[in-house]
């Protein structure tokens, strides 16, 4: 997977097969009927519909196109007789376009090459001017560059413009080697058209929002900037602090001083290294892996705390023991200050990589976890329910992409694995067949709605999974499931 997304700020991309699925949805509950009347003059058509396709042409010469697939057959009705049938075969342009509002649409373009016979151009057109199929494709309106806008709202003020003062694209993206056909809704300051124009939607996944590099720099910069002074960890942040895009990670480097009382010296902390943005599956939560961060103490603060802890505390028990009243008093106070200084400041020190890590994850995610919000989405067009469910994250080219599943048809899918969290004492991922995983709460809500069906299993209370009460050995999760510890993070409901 490549992506450059030039001078945009961010692109929305939807996958071309949620369109597939949506067309052939509105068949399956016959927004589009299966029987479908045209006049030819005298003669009446009557075209008897399959399920339509919708698709992506990538010719090896010229841009790519998209277009919806007509077949089935065509009976031609004149005078009293038996009607004639001729196959159907009709390929027609539906082109997707940028619209008012950063909104997405789809409108009609024309026939790709001729139509099967007894059909023409104009029946055609005619077809698509009519009410079977106008109203449903002028009711497309997909607020993919809304959702981006609105999760940039409060991150700095000139990104708290109109959403029509936005530069707004729309970009049809053939599917890389590890990729899917999708079409890209990007905004920008002047310019929001992709320097790259291949898709980034991976295989699995129908849902992407990205952000480009130099505006995670920007964002990065400015709140590196903002944690300067501020106390991560039990230290403060010394300026200058760097934070910025790698080509697979996010780059931090910088350091904070403990401050020690009493007259023994602060403790200076460098961190460098880079942490690796994640997504918690089913939520918009983001974490930080900082295990790849070093963390330096310094060799000076380490040998002189070492040492100062046991001097002091040899010297406060030789005082306290050596029976002269002046000493003894010396050795209280010692004890009761400088041995608890050391010995905590020493205690501080080996524990400054896991409190920098944990304070520089907490404090430096805050500027990101807006950018999550816009994948958790149920969106209606027509009568057709798009359900969106976040899936993951990744970093490529220096770019942040979130990825979200998109389901619009009923599916029924067969449970292959669970994963059991040993802390929240449940199981916290389901993997069905063709490789999808869920959070347990996003698959139960899911089946809840109906999208997603489980054999063997059933939703309760939008909550978690139980099998159902069939005496089935295999359907036990517990049984047959516990020993698969999760690696993901995992949260608690609210």
């Amino acid at each position: 997977m490549h992506i450059n997304l030039g001078g945009a700020v961010a692109g929305a991309a939807t996958a071309i097969s949620v369109l597939d699925e949506y067309f052939q949805e509105l068949y399956r509950i016959q927004r589009i009927p299966p029987s479908v009347s045209i006049t030819q003059g005298v003669v009446e058509l009557t075209l008897l519909l399959d399920a339509p396709r919708f698709e992506m042409v990538t010719p090896a010469t010229g841009d790519p196109y998209t277009r919806l697939l007509l077949t089935g057959s065509v009976e031609r009705h004149f005078g009293g007789g038996p009607p004639e049938v001729f196959p159907l075969d009709v390929k027609v342009l539906l082109n997707i376009v940028a619209l008012p509002g950063a909104t997405v649409g789809v409108q009609f373009g024309g026939v790709d090459g001729a139509p099967s016979a007894p059909l023409t151009p104009s029946d055609v057109q005619g077809l698509f001017a009519g009410p079977v199929f106008f109203p449903l494709l002028d009711g497309i309106r997909i607020p993919s560059g809304q959702r981006i806008v609105a999760g940039l709202s409060g991150l700095d003020p000139q990104f708290d413009i109109p959403v029509a003062s936005w530069a707004f694209d729309v970009t049809l993206m053939p599917a890389g080697s590890d990729t899917v056909d999708s079409f890209v809704a990007s905004i920008g300051l002047l310019n929001a058209r992709p320097a790259l124009r291949e898709s980034f939607v991976p295989e699995g996944q129908e849902f992407a929002i990205a952000f480009s590099q130099w505006f995670l720099d920007f964002i990065l910069d400015m709140g590196a900037k903002a944690q300067e002074g501020q106390d991560v960890g039990g230290g403060k942040i010394q300026a200058p602090l760097e934070i910025f895009m790698n080509p697979d990670s996010i780059q931090v480097d910088g350091s904070a001083v403990k401050e020690v009382p009493w007259i023994l010296p602060d403790v200076t902390v460098s961190f460098v290294g880079p942490m690796h943005p994640f997504l918690v599956r089913g939520t918009t939560v983001m974490g930080f892996d900082m295990s790849d961060i070093e963390i330096d103490v310094g060799d000076f603060a380490e040998a002189f705390y070492w040492v100062a802890k046991w001097f002091l505390t040899i010297f406060a028990g030789v005082a306290l023991v050596s029976g002269v009243g002046s000493l003894t008093v010396v050795g209280i106070l010692t004890w009761m200050t400088l041995v608890q200084v050391a010995w905590n400041a020493d205690v501080a020190i080996g524990n400054a990589p896991n409190l920098v890590r944990d304070g520089l994850a907490n404090a430096l995610g805050s500027g990101l976890a807006a950018l999550s919000e816009s994948l958790d989405d149920q969106t209606a067009l027509g009568q057709v329910r798009i359900d969106s469910t976040p899936d993951s994250l990744q970093v490529v080219d220096s770019h942040l992409i979130f990825l979200a599943q998109v389901l619009v048809s009923p599916r029924s899918m067969q449970l292959v694995a669970a994963e059991y969290s040993k802390k929240l004492r449940r199981f916290v991922v389901f993997e069905l067949e063709g490789g999808r995983r869920f959070r347990a709460q996003e698959l139960a809500r899911l089946m809840s709605t109906g999208k997603v069906a489980v054999p063997g299993f059933h939703q309760v209370r939008e909550n978690y999974i139980r099998a159902d009460p069939d005496n089935v050995a295999a359907n036990n999760l517990l049984r047959t499931f516990k020993a698969n510890l999760t690696s993901e993070v995992a949260l608690r409901n609210a």
